[in-house]
């Protein structure tokens, strides 16, 4: 996930109650799982010894490093979940419907959006776009030119299978999203979920058939 501004670690110590281990006064752009994250992001995990594996520069982390990299920040909080969710609920726009239609729509030129279509907040499509009924495009979700969804498709839904602490039962919140790019079809009734915490990619020329859950 990226945050919509550059942030001061200094400001994410004191939106989580963090106990810091080394410079809070480096600037992070997002906060990601190990896998996905890059450099000056945040990266958030149960156990410290991943952190090699890491490109962050800043871990968020429930536990204490027995020995601290001296090269990257550790934010040691008490309830993992609980701080990731504070800084995603914070930097991102949530990720379900309040409205039908959001108002921040940008659309581009000569594209046609059906009847009984669904668009939440911060979402882009691009020009020769065409959205057949019945179709959910969720929050955060990019959509380029001469892309064609049929009916029925839903676009960024959080998937099913987000994280839950195994220690409190909480369950964090989906932060990822949906970026189509050029020249994409998408079969009718179709499902492409938000990547968890990172960006899902559906390439240029794509096509998906009918009845696929991505």
């Amino acid at each position: 996930m990226n945050f919509n501004r550059p942030i001061d670690i200094s400001t994410i110590v004191r939106l989580t109650n963090a106990h810091c281990i080394g410079d809070e006064t480096n600037i992070v752009y997002g906060i990601n799982e190990v896998s996905k994250v890059a450099k000056n992001e945040i990266s958030f995990s149960l156990n410290t010894n991943d952190d090699h594996l890491s490109q962050a520069n800043c871990i968020l982390t429930s536990k204490t490093p027995s020995l601290p990299n001296p090269d990257k920040t550790y934010l040691i909080v008490e309830q993992l979940a609980q701080a990731y969710n504070k800084i995603v609920s914070t930097y991102q726009v949530w990720p379900y419907m309040k409205q039908i239609f959001a108002d921040d729509l940008i659309l581009g030129k000569n594209t046609l959006i059906q009847h009984n279509v669904v668009i939440g907040e911060n979402v882009k499509i691009g020009n020769n776009t065409f959205i057949y009924p019945n179709t959910t495009i969720y929050p955060n979700t990019t959509i380029g030119d001469n892309v064609v969804v049929h009916a029925g498709s839903v676009i960024g839904a959080p998937s099913e299978d987000n994280y839950i602490c195994p220690k409190t039962k909480t369950k964090y919140l989906p932060s990822g999203n949906v970026i189509i790019e050029d020249y994409v079809v998408i079969g009718s009734n179709c499902c492409i979920h938000a990547a968890f915490t990172a960006t899902k990619l559906i390439e240029n020329g794509t096509t998906i058939k009918s009845m696929t859950v991505v």
